[in-house]
């Protein structure tokens, strides 16, 4: 049956037989009399899963590999009024479930990208002591203990940095009297800068500090630091990697933080996946 639903999906006038027919006189593109209900919609169900392969339209049941594989076959249905925030099924291996995605057609890149779970945490004082090291926020007092979590599972983005070439994330880090990158207002002096905690188990430091074994680097714009001087503000950093694995980030480490009049909070934008337009 699979071999007929194949052969007669690609054109092929002849499955099995004599080299002209199926050995009862038929055709590949006609109905065998002979074929039971139930093969003819196991059959049907064959042919329809080829022709949602073959034409992926980001559906549950016809999802594409990643909104780059979308764009290709529905270049029709995509718009200046969707084309930043489309919604769509995919699925980056035959065996894994379906989930869904957020694309972002760009004219150079196309972008998958999946938000987090919970993506603003709330400005407030979560060290209620000064620290001496940098602690990270899973394991602060009011922290959940647990890593941020996205609506794309870890299989789901292992998945996606497969079919990528580069992904980005951004984080805007908000601040009371708290550092997040330049130390007081000095470029240069980075001993209070946030670290992060990558998605394949890494650290990010800032682009000053030497990096030790398993440690990456990240940088800001100093116009970007509006934690360098005190008082409230936020602090912008932009992620843009081609090592797929570092993002998105799963946790932040603080060591500006724990005195009466300090605090901070932050915004985690989504992780995004891109494939450049051919």
């Amino acid at each position: 049956m699979y071999a007929a639903a194949v052969a007669n999906w690609f054109g092929a006038s002849a499955v099995k037989g004599n080299g002209y027919g199926n050995g009862n006189g038929m055709y590949g593109d006609q109905e065998d009399p002979t074929m039971t209900p139930k093969a003819m919609a196991v059959l049907q169900d064959v042919e329809q899963k080829i022709k949602d392969i073959k034409a992926p339209n980001g559906s549950k049941e016809a999802p594409a590999t990643s909104c780059h594989d979308f764009k290709l076959h529905n270049k029709e249905k995509i718009n200046r009024k969707n084309s930043k925030g489309m919604k769509i099924w995919i699925r980056t291996d035959p065996s894994a479930e379906v989930f869904e995605v957020v694309c972002e057609f760009g004219s150079k890149i196309t972008w998958t990208c999946s938000h987090p779970q919970k993506y603003k945490i709330d400005t407030q004082r979560w060290a209620k002591a000064p620290l001496s090291k940098h602690t990270w926020f899973s394991d602060l007092s009011g922290g959940n203990g647990d890593e941020f979590k996205y609506d794309a599972k870890r299989v789901e983005i292992n998945g996606l940095v497969g079919v990528s070439e580069i992904a980005r994330q951004s984080i805007v880090f908000k601040c009371k009297n708290t550092n997040a990158y330049y130390s007081e207002g000095k470029p240069g002096s980075y001993s209070k800068a946030i670290k992060m905690r990558t998605f394949d188990e890494k650290v990010l430091t800032p682009a000053g500090s030497g990096p030790k074994k398993g440690m990456l680097r990240y940088d800001v714009d100093i116009k970007d630091d509006g934690c360098a001087t005190g008082g409230r503000g936020k602090t912008t950093i932009d992620l843009k990697t081609r090592r797929l694995k570092t993002l998105p980030i799963i946790d932040i480490a603080v060591r500006d933080a724990g005195a009466d009049n300090q605090e901070f909070g932050f915004e985690l934008g989504p992780v995004c996946f891109g494939t450049r337009v051919d």
